[in-house]
């Protein structure tokens, strides 16, 4: 029983451990996570599906539409019909018959009739654009998908590189933490012995104390950032998650054509969203000037009828209608209705190519700002990237001139302050770059 019990406990324990793993995540599966959860890509994917049925829907409207009615009426009272004056002459005489009742009732008491009618669109203009509009819908929501994907890859992104900042961040103040530590015991061997001054040992645990400090808040801005890269996906915030990329691994240099060469409108996928809906604002148009045209619908119906005196009796007289013919709907005049709403649809596609003009402008502009983006943060990188092997150079031979006596610990504390802000400033620069490439492959719809 015992050895049972731990058992148990054993396996209660795993499952909570497991429970509590984050998951994690390289910056290509935060991607993939954010298209599967993203709300509005949920919502894009739902425009497809939804635009389909508008297919099917405009489709059916033209095609054979059959009805069915049934309706049973029992008359309580026969209703009376008044006879005229003619009806009372005697043929024989030639003079009325004052006997004659002209009042009489027609009908029986029990009336059941059956229908079924069939009609369906011979011609219509508008319909035959409507079709074609709804197709071209599906098409506009399968190009809003792609904008909509495209946003949010460049959202997780954005969001998933300040974590690795913070993480690289992190990882220079451990050096320079660990390095500060290991100063830190040889000033206060040296001033055991007499050899130094308690001067020296302060400013080292001071500095130690400062980047600490530093790292705790680096601590908690890591936390906000994940809060907010969990947002962007759609990921639970009361869960775990573990970034596994690091920046350096990020870093990339721009393909070939990028920082030189022509623009290409069509890669942006906002702009395939923006000539769907030029071409949708078209066939609006094209409906409205439609309505003119005269449609022409063809109609069947067939009807059986049983009546009685007495319910369903065999003595019960049936009488079937059988009708075909057609409806020709001709407009005439409207009060100029149809040619105001087809002036509107010519604005609204007025406008629809004003916007396409002003994103083709915001595209030269954006891919201008982030080539000259890209080239300034590169050229920052590999001078951060000299700064740093300067600044270690003389960190290590401040080290060199402190542990021989030949100088101050208030040298090597300077020394190492310029180190560490030297470090952050390749940090910093390593990121923009980055940031920079990223803006880069988004301004050509990468």
């Amino acid at each position: 029983m015992k050895h049972y019990l731990t058992l148990v406990a054993l396996m209660f324990s795993t499952v909570w451990v497991f429970g509590q793993q984050a998951g994690q995540f390289t910056l290509q599966q935060a991607i993939d996570y954010a298209m599967s959860n993203n709300t509005e890509v949920k919502i894009s994917q739902n425009n497809i599906r939804d635009a389909e049925k508008q297919i099917t829907e405009r489709t059916a409207a033209g095609l054979p539409q059959i009805n069915g009615t049934v309706s049973y009426n029992y008359y309580a009272v026969i209703p009376t019909t008044i006879l005229p004056e003619q009806f009372a002459i005697d043929p024989t005489t030639g003079q009325v018959n004052p006997n004659f009742d002209r009042a009489v009732k027609f009908g029986v008491k029990n009336n059941l009739t059956g229908t079924a009618s069939l009609s369906t669109l011979l011609f219509d203009g508008s319909y035959l654009v409507a079709l074609q509009a709804a197709r071209e819908y599906r098409d506009y929501a399968h190009e809003e998908l792609k904008s909509k994907q495209y946003t949010v890859k460049n959202q997780v992104t954005m969001a998933y590189l300040p974590v690795l900042l913070i993480n690289l961040s992190l990882e220079t103040l451990d050096k320079n933490i660990a390095n500060l530590q290991n100063l830190s015991k040889e000033v206060t061997a040296i001033y055991n012995q007499g050899l130094g001054e308690q001067l020296d040992v302060d400013r080292i645990n001071l500095s130690l104390s400062n980047l600490t400090t530093e790292k705790d808040n680096l601590l908690r801005q890591k936390d906000i950032a994940i809060n907010y890269l969990k947002f962007v996906m759609n990921y639970p915030v009361d869960k775990q998650i573990e970034i596994v990329d690091n920046i350096s691994s990020i870093e990339s240099k721009p393909a070939d054509g990028i920082l030189s060469g022509k623009i290409s409108y069509d890669s942006r996928p906002e702009y395939g969203v923006i000539k769907k809906g030029i071409r949708l604002n078209e066939l609006n148009v094209k409906v409205n000037k439609a309505g003119y045209l005269p449609s022409l619908v063809a109609i069947g119906s067939f009807q059986y009828n049983i009546q009685d005196d007495k319910f369903f009796s065999k003595d019960a007289i049936a009488s079937p209608t059988a009708i075909i013919g057609g409806q020709l709907n001709i407009p005439i005049f409207d009060s100029f209705a149809k040619k105001a709403k087809t002036e509107r649809a010519r604005i609204q596609m007025l406008n629809a190519l004003e916007q396409k003009n002003m994103f083709e402008r915001s595209v030269d502009l954006e891919v201008t700002n982030a080539r000259q983006s890209y080239n300034a943060a590169s050229e920052r990188l590999e001078m951060q990237r000299k700064n740093v092997a300067l600044a270690e150079k003389i960190y290590n031979t401040t080290k060199t001139k402190y542990q021989h006596g030949l100088g101050s610990s208030l040298e090597i504390t300077q020394a190492e302050q310029s180190l560490y802000s030297v470090q952050q400033n390749f940090n910093q620069a390593l990121y923009d770059v980055i940031v920079a490439k990223i803006n880069l492959d988004k301004a050509f719809g990468k």
